[in-house]
């Protein structure tokens, strides 16, 4: 859009009238908002996708015990057979495993804390739990776009090298 002033823009001279045309959902600013507020809630997370995925199979061996259970009971469906089969089926969901979850988790943000690192979302640990490399650089060359490869190996399937590419140009 051309003529047009977002949120917090500075004028660096000059001086000018605005008329305001939108608010809320309707600025560029609420469409962006809206939009990671939509995909962020349907999004699962590796972690719950695998306790789903448990909890199935866990559900179905239940099930499996529970046909067992009749089949001992010669399919009488008697108060005793439907006792144990709904008492196996009870014993092997482990009703207590999303809290030891997340109490495993807190236990990461408060150790995490004491090393002087915020954590906000606890979801965001188990993404934090799968970086094997972090690169930074206190002088801000990282920011400043003066960090450069100094160089690349391009490997086959089974990483062996293949081909070794030195950039051009002077190193920072």
């Amino acid at each position: 859009r051309t003529n047009m002033c977002f949120r917090q823009t500075n004028v660096a001279q000059g001086s000018g009238r605005g008329v305001v045309v939108c608010v809320g959902t309707k600025t560029e600013i609420g469409k962006i908002a809206e939009k990671l507020t939509e995909s962020g809630s349907k999004k699962k997370t590796a972690l719950t996708h695998t306790m789903e995925v448990l909890m199935y199979i866990l559900f179905g061996i239940g099930i499996i015990f529970g046909v067992f259970i009749f089949t001992a009971f010669r399919w009488n469906l008697s108060n005793e057979a439907l006792l144990y089969a709904s008492a196996t089926l009870v014993a092997i969901l482990p009703e207590a495993a999303i809290v030891l979850i997340t109490v495993t988790m807190a236990i990461s943000v408060r150790r995490m804390a004491a090393s002087n690192a915020i954590v906000r979302n606890m979801t965001a640990l188990e993404q934090l739990g799968k970086v094997t490399d972090i690169c930074s650089d206190k002088t801000g060359t990282l920011t400043e776009g003066n960090m450069r490869p100094a160089g690349l190996v391009l490997c086959e399937a089974d990483g062996t090298p293949h081909e070794q590419l030195i950039p051009d140009g002077p190193r920072h």
